[in-house]
């Protein structure tokens, strides 16, 4: 039996350009118009034999009675996978150098966000090793010397991202893994205060579907503000090659950007901003990390791990944003 056509549900038409917005290969073919962009590597004077990668964006906080803009960086040795610490430094001349008597952190992957005035400081905290569970640590970082915990992520958690809209209400962008995420997805919850930043909380982020193709992943690295309240996200998109076997041959991330809404829940199709190539070459963690892009976020240049092993800028493509449009459902075009 037939229906009439008038009692047939109606199905919106699918754009099928937009049926993921993140899948790579597409964004690739897009992202030409920025092929000349050319980075640079920062040097940073580090310990003997240590590696110094995914830095924070310069920020400012008080050490010792001065007002002091420093980076903090991951810093672990090439063979290490579980050493990683975050130590702070200055930038004296044409290299950052370490700041004598600032804390180091026993953390990996350092983010800064500003929140009521305030400087938040995070990272991933490896709580125990075997099993291996880790978490997202926030502190309190006006003053260096006086680093207090304010707030802590769920088990497992990486890359939860903190931006403060101009009504005052904080924005908390997660990246659930597994059975809610996959391999990675991107989450958000709106939140009154930092005293909601726990892990209650950020588990009831609510996710944004379709954001990356089946076999792909990525998350939020930095969170400001642009205009009209819309959030500017910047971040990652990842996938990975493997031969028949099943064999990890190579990780690829890529920096990517998107603009969202949080209080109507609309965003606009992702775009990736840099490559590796874009980058002189240098060493790699790993064989399989050598395509490795991980954005720290932006000061007027786009802060970069390479590798698992260094740290570039490039300036900011300035037209980033521009002909993103914000919609409300990522799978209609």
């Amino acid at each position: 039996m037939t229906l009439p056509k008038k009692l047939l549900p109606k199905v919106p038409k699918v754009n099928l350009r937009y049926l993921h917005l993140g899948a790579v290969d597409r964004l690739l073919k897009e992202f030409p118009r920025h092929s000349q962009l050319l980075g640079k590597k920062v040097l940073f004077e580090l310990p003997q034999g240590y590696d110094g990668y995914n830095p924070t964006i310069p920020f400012k906080t008080k050490f010792n009675g001065r007002i002091l803009e420093c980076v903090g960086l991951r810093v672990d040795k090439r063979e290490e996978t579980l050493g990683s610490k975050v130590m702070f430094f200055e930038k004296t001349d044409d290299r950052w150098k370490i700041v004598r008597g600032a804390p180091v952190l026993l953390m990996e992957d350092p983010f800064v966000s500003f929140i009521d005035g305030h400087v938040i400081l995070g990272g991933v905290e490896i709580v125990t090793k075997s099993p291996l569970h880790l978490k997202t640590v926030f502190y309190q970082a006006d003053d260096l010397k006086k680093i207090t915990e304010i707030g802590r992520g769920p088990t497992n958690m990486k890359d939860i991202r903190l931006v403060q809209l101009p009504n005052g209400l904080i924005v908390v962008y997660t990246r659930p893994q597994g059975r809610v995420g996959g391999k990675g997805t991107i989450g958000f919850i709106v939140i009154k205060s930092l005293e909601e930043l726990n892990p209650e909380t950020i588990n009831k982020a609510k996710l944004l579907k379709r954001q990356f193709a089946r076999g792909e992943w990525g998350g939020v690295n930095f969170a400001e503000i642009g205009q009209s309240g819309i959030v500017k996200l910047y971040g990652h998109v990842a996938n990975e090659r493997r031969d028949k076997q099943g064999n990890l041959l190579q990780r690829n991330y890529y920096a990517m950007a998107f603009l969202h809404d949080p209080l109507k829940n609309r965003r606009s199709r992702m775009r990736i901003i840099a490559t590796r190539s874009n980058f002189p070459d240098g060493p790699a963690k790993a064989p399989d990390l050598s395509n490795v892009l991980f954005p720290s976020g932006q000061n007027g240049h786009l802060w970069m791990g390479l590798n698992d092993a260094e740290v570039g800028v490039v300036d900011l493509p300035k037209d980033s944003f521009d002909k993103l449009k914000l919609r409300r459902f990522a799978l209609w075009g």
